[in-house]
């Protein structure tokens, strides 16, 4: 047996740092037998209350996630009894492995299940959670992080919904089925190898073409010049005190 896990937090600060609020709000588990398998065996899903914050979700996450304050209040439950839940599923079904999509999940519950201390099974449950991510990776041969929307496209999935826990965790199993079985695209994966170093040349050179537009320059024109392969203009046609450096014509 083996499940796949996914969830949402309320996350106060990007930084994520272990002093950062991330109460668990929403959890889904995934159980199958195998990958081979054609069905899943159980799946669960339930929403919690967040436990800081007065209960109330942040308004960044509810953009992200669609999860409201009313959606909680009708459907959340305790943390506490969630978390029983999930312990409960993970005693009956034993799962060998509980995979994820990235390493943030297991640092997360992690935190959250610390909260209830006289819970038995949590170090048993945590030590069964295994990043599926960089399987995935060497398999489809990308060099570089991929997000499970970007590795679904790539694998002929169609998303459910990003950050809907219940949909990425059925998303998750699929990718891995689909891996399993070679049914995946090995153009579209070179294609996401070179989208990644593209996106990120183009991140270092808006960074750079800002820093010039702050010192007062035209970005454009040295993009211009750049692209025309000309060279840095000489320091005896450069005049600081004027509002572009090198002459009207970069005005």
């Amino acid at each position: 047996m083996i499940a796949f896990l996914d969830a949402e937090y309320n996350i106060e600060d990007k930084r994520r740092t272990s002093h950062t609020d991330m109460s668990l709000i929403e959890i889904a588990l995934v159980f199958i037998p195998s990958l081979k398998s054609e069905k899943e065996t159980f799946t669960y899903h339930a929403y919690c209350k967040p436990f800081k914050n007065g209960g109330k979700i942040y308004p960044t996450i509810t953009e992200l996630t669609g999860i409201t304050d009313s959606l909680i209040e009708a459907e959340g439950q305790e943390t506490f009894d969630v978390v029983k839940q999930v312990l409960s599923l993970f005693e009956k079904y034993s799962p060998k492995h509980i995979y994820t999509w990235g390493d943030f999940d297991e640092f997360a519950l992690k935190k959250n299940l610390a909260l209830f201390p006289n819970i038995s099974g949590k170090k048993a449950f945590l030590g069964k959670i295994s990043d599926i991510q960089p399987k995935i990776r060497k398999s489809l041969d990308i060099k570089d992080s991929v997000s499970l929307k970007n590795a679904a496209l790539i694998c002929g999935i169609k998303p459910q919904g990003m950050h809907n826990a219940f949909d990425d965790a059925l998303t998750l199993m699929k990718v891995a089925k689909n891996v399993r079985e070679k049914k995946y695209s090995k153009e579209k994966a070179q294609n996401f190898n070179r989208y990644i170093k593209l996106r990120d040349e183009y991140n270092k050179l808006k960074i750079r073409l800002t820093k010039i537009e702050e010192m007062g320059e035209s970005a454009e024109s040295f993009a211009q010049m750049a692209l025309k392969n000309e060279s840095f203009p000489d320091f005896s046609d450069f005049t600081a005190n004027t509002p572009r450096s090198f002459g009207d014509d970069r005005s």
